[in-house]
């Protein structure tokens, strides 16, 4: 019986039963083990050590991959450590010890080492199972509290974050949204909806297609509406502004000019009436070609202007008005803020022009300022854009009103018109404390940012790159906050922002100037426009949280599952759209506005998705071509591509619910035994430590 029981203790400590169970996650005394029988070599048993430092030696076990050797290698197989109670023999032919054996064994060498991190992603789970097993836990409810655990941390994770969406939406609501577009429809309908003084019909800005209208709205509306006090609830702040820009005369012959723009076909053309110069007479009294092109930097004239005044409205004997280029302190954009092509690139008229002042508060020298530019030649063939700016001042709300409005000449003939209005708050600090005073949230919210991205930077370490920006709500995540940062940043720049325009609009309100508050209106914009990104990226992310609610999760699992289905349909989508696209651009872009370019012909095709469009228009711009482009596009892109999209999306959606019910039919059926045999699982755990306990504990563990 002694040596029985030395028997099975050493086998037992040698790393197992005769079932390959670990010692360590039977739990027990050597006792407890079966050893083996047909063992022929006996090892001396190993000094009896404390229950303390076995339970630290078993904690260094399961934490350290290079000490699992016995659960790396199941016994009896090639690479088993004890193979069975063989004897080991050494290098220099020595007998080795069970112990001795299992250390030489467990020297890897640095290229083991990726098989062994591979082989330990099966041991985890196999050495946990085994674990559970040994101590009677049903793994489904092991594997349900931690789903619990888990949800119920993700609940509280949400419960911070809407705190945090609290105090953003708190800062975003500070930006003036409402009374801005009270200002801007006000001063909309004074310039650009309000009626001509001479036409007994209705005709106002919107009407404006020639040089002489264009006149007639400056006379009437503008004037009015800057001297008159129609809106007595604001007031004009410095002089108003008008600023001209011009493009030089190509000459013919001259080289270096671009072939688009060398007029040689025209000069041939007009040969008899005469070609180039100013002044220059044609034959029988026609005026001579002249060439301007579209306006670039290569073209832009800078030089000194000198109208060519009309003989009828000029007075004789007045020197023709000169007037002379300067540069401004911001850029004049066009009324096609973006080149009309499918790549858009932005388009301006850079800094500079030639500039002219109405004066503050006095109309009638400010006609005449209006009735010298227009009849001492002003305007010309060689004007590609004109504006007209001017600031008011909202003392109720402390907010300025900036308008612009802009005609774009082009060679065509044909004239762009834009009327841009933004009203804007300023926020004026003078110092750290008038930061907190006044903008306290910020910095909360500054706060807020700088913990989850603590937070997150702590997963990116942890998990690596890779790993980290393979998950999509970590790309999220990543995005949100970068979005975050550049809406505080430009926070806290436009407070500084605000104190210059103050000290620009103050002296010019003195001195009677003008004052230019366009950068801070476009950066206003800009801000705006960020703050509404970062508000659709926090409030996507609440859908991060919520993703363990099987409700909440059901259309983000519809997409996952759907994603290389609606690669493969987006992409032949795409295809036949563009072509669409490219058709109507090419059929209809001369005569219907809609389709004058590749982006908008790609826009009014979208529009057609959502059934908005004019049949009668693309009737009359190609007859023939009109119905074949309409028909088909209904039937192959609204009707078969979006029930197309449809079925998809229903399809993947009917398979997505499914795995929702069967996990909650899986998740009842847990509950439903847990109730049924709670206390089965229990009685076994509760096993003594001989033969009959461990037989006991095992038969609990089967019932539970």
């Amino acid at each position: 019986m002694a040596a029985a029981a030395a028997g099975t203790g050493s086998s037992g400590d040698d790393g197992g039963d005769a079932k390959g169970m670990p010692m360590d996650d039977m739990g027990g005394a050597g006792g407890a083990g079966v050893g083996s029988g047909s063992a022929t070599f006996r090892t001396p048993p190993p000094t009896r050590r404390s229950s303390k430092s076995r339970r630290e030696r078993r904690g260094r076990i399961s934490l350290n991959p290079l000490l699992l050797g016995r659960s790396l290698f199941k016994p009896g197989s090639k690479d088993s450590m004890s193979d069975g109670g063989s004897p080991k023999v050494g290098p220099d032919g020595s007998l080795l010890t069970a112990r001795q054996s299992r250390r030489r064994a467990l020297r890897i060498t640095a290229e083991d080492t990726a098989v062994i991190r591979q082989q330990m992603k099966e041991v985890e789970t196999t050495t946990l199972l085994q674990r559970f097993r040994a101590k009677r836990i049903n793994l489904k409810k092991a594997l349900y509290q931690l789903e619990m655990e888990k949800r119920n941390q993700f609940y509280k994770e949400l419960g911070i974050y809407f705190v945090f969406l609290a105090l953003f939406f708190g800062v975003v609501w500070r930006l003036p949204v409402h009374y801005p577009y009270e200002e801007n429809t006000a001063f909309t309908d004074l310039f650009l909806d309000e009626e001509f003084t001479e036409p007994t019909f209705k005709k106002n800005w919107y009407d404006v297609m020639v040089t002489q209208e264009l006149w007639q709205w400056v006379d009437g509306p503008l004037i009015n509406g800057l001297y008159d006090n129609q809106l007595p609830t604001n007031r004009m702040v410095g002089a108003a502004q008008v600023r001209q820009v011009r493009v030089r005369e190509v000459l013919p012959g001259e080289p270096g000019v671009d072939a688009d723009v060398s007029c040689a076909n025209a000069f041939e053309l007009f040969a008899g009436a005469g070609a180039g110069g100013a002044g220059g007479g044609g034959a029988g009294g026609i005026d001579p070609v002249r060439c301007f092109p579209e306006w670039s930097e290569e073209y832009d004239e800078r030089g000194p202007h000198t109208g060519v005044p009309d003989g009828d409205a000029w007075p004789a004997g007045k020197p023709a008005p000169t007037w002379y280029w300067n540069l401004t302190e911001s850029t004049l954009m066009r009324s096609l803020t973006f080149t009309p092509h499918l790549l858009n690139v932005e388009m301006d008229y850079g800094m500079g022009g030639y500039l002219v002042e109405l004066p503050m508060a006095d109309k009638p020298r400010a006609r005449a300022v209006v009735a010298e530019m227009r009849d001492g030649g002003f305007v010309d063939q060689a004007t590609r854009g004109m504006a007209f700016s001017f600031n008011f001042y909202n003392p109720a709300f402390d907010m300025f009103t900036i308008f612009r409005i802009v005609f774009d000449y082009s060679p065509t003939g044909y004239i762009e018109k834009s009327g841009r209005v933004k009203t804007v708050k300023l926020r004026l600090v003078e110092s750290v404390w008038d930061v907190i005073a006044v903008d306290w949230p910020i910095l909360l919210l500054a706060a807020a940012v700088t913990y989850y991205i603590v937070i997150e930077m702590t997963h990116l370490w942890s998990k690596g790159f890779k790993d980290y920006f393979y998950s999509f709500w970590n790309m999220l995540e990543f995005v949100h906050l970068g979005v975050l940062i550049v809406f505080i940043g430009m926070w806290i720049n436009y407070m500084s922002f605000s104190r210059d325009t103050w000290n620009r609009a103050k002296l010019c309100a003195a001195e009677g100037c003008f004052a230019d508050l366009q950068p801070i209106a476009w950066y206003a914009q800009a801000l705006y426009n960020v703050a509404a990104g970062s508000s659709l990226l926090s409030l996507f992310k609440v859908f991060k949280f919520l993703r363990l609610n099987s409700r909440m999760n059901l259309m983000w699992r519809t997409l996952n599952i759907a994603v290389y289905d609606l690669i493969a349909f987006f992409a032949i989508f795409v295809m036949v759209f563009i072509g669409y696209t490219i058709m109507g651009f090419l059929a209809f872009g001369a005569q219907v506005r809609e389709y004058r370019s590749l982006t908008t012909s790609f826009w009014a095709c979208f529009n057609m998705l959502l059934g908005s469009f004019n049949y009668e228009q693309l009737l009359k711009a190609a007859p023939r071509l009109a119905p074949i482009f309409f028909a088909s596009y209904m039937i192959l892109v609204y009707i078969t591509f979006i029930n197309m999209f449809i079925a998809i999306m229903n399809e993947y959606y009917t398979v997505a619910q499914k795995e929702k019910k069967d996990a909650a039919r899986l998740k009842q059926q847990v509950l439903a035994r847990r109730q049924a045999h709670g206390g089965g699982g229990e009685g076994g755990g509760g096993g003594g430590g001989g033969a009959s306990g461990s037989g006991g504990g095992g038969g609990g563990g089967a019932s539970g």
